[in-house]
């Protein structure tokens, strides 16, 4: 090459360094624009699902309290903040107070919400608040800057740490409205992917599970049959299909839950894409062992003499099966294990498995029970019972979350009912979970046990109703019960409680002022008086028949350490 050459040569190199310079300086110049637009508009950023990393999202259940205006709403006593870009799904009921919803958001810093989604939902058995950890104490911890009280007698599970976990709060109203935590647990580090608990418990109806790829699918439509790491599967109308972590595409991972026909083909009711496995997983009765191959849930798979055995699987008994699959799409099990339906959640510190129950303690729920063979200690307080899907009687499908003991058995933390042991049972107009607070104006001739009058509703009291206060409960008593409407219009109680007297509860005050917000329905519930928020409940006696935006009232209560007041009397300033 002569020196022309390489001079020409050098100044291509050097006007190519120079554009690609210039290249670089323009997507950094572009990039920084873009953050300083995010930076100008932090309220819409933060109502934006894709602008919350999922670790950072946190999630509320709880009743409405008060829809205050179009942009704000109180929900379990926390202000939830709404935008024009917040989705409100209404499928269940009308938004309004009383109802339950879940909001999905991020913490504004100050103990509110910013919401990205709300779902209205029925009325649930607890208020939940999920998300990270950012403070805790002996009092109190924060919940992504929210505060919900602690007493010696919530229960802390895993030791969760602030700055580091994720946590689930359960937690109760008082009777000022005020929230305490029954239960605090860690749920996993920040940058744990969100766990399933479901995903590898069988359900009753299914013979076989199995986890593996989509290897090709009927084009254009979804009925029809698939093959699943070389197994048939046949879909139907009845299937559900479920793209949780991605699209039902070839490739996918998914979880395939249904039962083998006389084809040999797995009759799917459901199929979910999941998370990508190290294996390919079959789980079911086993059927078949022999030295080249095994049956599992109807299932054929290969077997060698590198395949382990663990905790002696037999014939007859539920197995686990991890396989690779072949090239010629047969499933090679590497390893078969027993599998009682139990697994170690380690990051929430907790054992899970579903189970039928078969005894329970007389006359109560809370004692020693069993369910599919393992002893499981209910306890009054601490425990947390779900029948949304049904009564628990024996026979009942429920599914068990608690820590173990060293003996082996398992302290509940939660049992929620899977299904109960009638269609009958079933979740429905039936067994729909209510709580209310009434005047008691009537009981039993003799005893508690039987019917009582609360609020004008009957009322079913029965050995396995847990009555609070014993036997002091009187006519004219104000009660908070919970239970299950039935199909006769009465509630069969599951806890009957005595409202605390207003005495000695906050300082006393009274003052005039004009009614600025009152609640969408009724009069019970948050109003605005003269800037300050007013709880009125059905212990409030209300001396005037109706009350508008802009009457100037007289409110004598309660003012509570937040700043709100309990009204005992409000009468209009004539």
């Amino acid at each position: 090459m002569n020196s022309h050459t390489e001079i020409q040569s050098s100044s291509i190199s050097a006007r190519r360094a120079t554009g690609s310079f210039w290249m670089l300086v323009l997507a950094f110049g572009l990039l920084a624009l873009l953050s300083l637009v995010s930076l100008a508009s932090p309220l819409h950023a933060a109502v934006l699902s894709a602008t919350i990393p999922p670790q950072e999202k946190s999630e509320l259940l709880g009743p409405i309290d008060q829809i205050v205006s179009g942009s704000e709403w109180i929900v379990a006593g926390i202000s939830v903040h709404i935008t024009t870009t917040t989705r409100v799904d209404e499928r269940v009921a009308p938004a309004a107070p009383g109802e339950w919803a879940k909001i999905e958001g991020k913490g504004d810093g100050s103990g509110g919400l910013h919401a990205y989604r709300i779902k209205i939902l029925p009325v649930h058995p607890h208020i939940k608040l999920e998300g990270p950890l950012t403070a805790r104490a002996s009092a109190a911890v924060q919940v992504d800057a929210i505060s919900i009280p602690i007493t010696g007698t919530t229960r802390i599970v895993g030791d969760p740490q602030p700055g580091v976990d994720r946590v689930g709060v359960f937690a109760e109203r008082q009777p000022d409205g005020s929230l305490l935590a029954t239960r605090v647990q860690k749920k996993g580090a920040p940058d744990a992917p969100p766990k399933d608990p479901d995903e590898d418990q069988p359900d009753a109806q299914d013979g076989v599970q199995l986890y593996g790829t989509i290897g090709s699918r009927p084009a254009g439509e979804d009925a029809g049959l698939w093959v699943i790491s070389g197994v048939p599967v046949s879909v139907t109308a009845q299937t559900a299909l479920v793209d949780r972590v991605g699209p039902l595409v070839d490739g996918a991972w998914v979880q395939v839950q249904g039962t083998v026909n006389e084809s040999g083909q797995v009759v799917a009711r459901r199929i979910r894409t999941i998370s990508q496995r190290k294996n390919h997983r079959v789980k079911g009765v086993l059927q078949v062992l022999t030295e080249t191959g095994l049956q599992v849930g109807g299932i054929a798979l290969q077997r060698d003499a590198n395949t382990k055995l663990e905790d002696n699987p037999t014939v007859g008994q539920p197995v686990e099966a991890d396989a690779i699959l072949l090239t010629n799409n047969a499933l090679l099990a590497v390893k078969i294990e027993s599998d009682d339906g139990e697994h170690e959640n380690a990051e929430e510190h907790t054992v899970e498995f579903v189970g039928r129950v078969t005894s329970l303690p007389d006359g109560t729920l809370y004692g020693e029970w069993l369910v599919a063979g393992r002893r499981v200690l209910v306890i009054s307080g601490a425990t947390q019972i779900d029948e949304h899907k049904g009564l628990i009687t024996v026979n009942s499908l429920v599914k068990v979350e608690g820590t173990r003991n060293p003996d082996g058995s398992i302290n509940a933390l939660e049992i929620d009912v899977k299904r109960g042991e009638e269609d009958d049972n079933r979740p429905g107009d039936n067994h729909k979970f209510v709580r209310f607070v009434g005047t008691v104006e009537a009981l039993p001739a003799a005893g508690l046990l039987g019917e009582w009058t609360v609020g004008g509703k009957k009322i079913v009291v029965n050995e396995r109703t847990e009555l609070d206060d014993g036997p002091t409960f009187a006519i004219s008593d104000t009660v908070k019960v919970k239970g299950y409407a039935q199909a006769d219009g009465s509630v069969l109680a599951r806890e009957i409680e005595k409202e605390k007297e207003n005495e000695n509860q906050g300082q006393k005050v009274k003052f005039t002022g004009d009614v600025q917000v009152l609640p969408a329905a009724g009069l019970l519930g948050v109003w605005t008086v003269d800037g300050k928020q007013v709880i009125v409940n059905t212990q409030t006696d209300l001396k005037d028949n109706a009350y508008a935006v802009s009457d100037r009232v007289k409110v004598e209560g309660r003012k509570l350490q937040n700043g709100a007041i309990i009204a005992d009397k409000i009468k209009k300033d004539d």
